[in-house]
Order: structure tokens, then C-alpha cells, then sequence
């Protein structure tokens, strides 16, 4: 995936998956949430693997990628999937 390609796809699922900070912590930007999703698709690494990666504790990792996988089919099915009538 070219960078021009992750920007435009971070484009289109930012807005749902973007996290507010609290006082207590940061959140944990769209660029790193989509970027280790995406690391995880495409390489099937475990979650603790990249827990240790990304430095995120793994239960965190497993909530980010199902986030993330429900907003990247929320935006891309219209584009990619093919429904038919029957």
C-alpha cells in the first residue's frame, strides 16, 4: 500500500474512529488504530505480538481492530461489495 493510498483510506475512516483524550490518558490516534489493523490483516501477527509492537496492551489491540474492521467495511462496501438481488 502506497502512503497516498493509506491517507486516502485514513481519510475515509478517520471521522468514525477517532477517539477524544481524557484527563487521565491520550487517546490513540486514527493513523496508529488503522495502521495496526492493517498490520494485522495483512500478516495475521497475534494480538499480543503486536501489543508489544505498538506498545498497547492486547485487550486494547483486539477492541482497536474490531473498531477499526467495522468501519473500514462501513466505508469501502458500497465501493467493493457486490449485493445481489434476489
Amino acid at each position: 500500500m502506497t502512503l497516498d493510498e493509506f491517507e486516502t483510506l485514513l481519510g475515509r475512516v478517520e471521522p468514525l474512529i477517532t477517539r477524544q483524550d481524557t484527563k487521565m490518558r491520550r487517546a490513540i490516534t486514527a493513523r496508529e488504530s488503522l495502521s495496526l489493523t492493517l498490520r494485522f490483516l495483512a500478516t495475521g501477527e497475534t494480538y499480543k505480538s503486536l501489543s508489544f509492537q505498538y506498545r498497547i496492551g492486547a485487550t486494547t489491540v483486539s477492541d482497536i481492530v474490531k473498531h477499526t474492521c467495522a468501519a473500514l467495511h462501513q466505508v469501502l462496501k458500497d465501493d467493493f461489495l457486490k449485493v445481489r438481488n434476489p
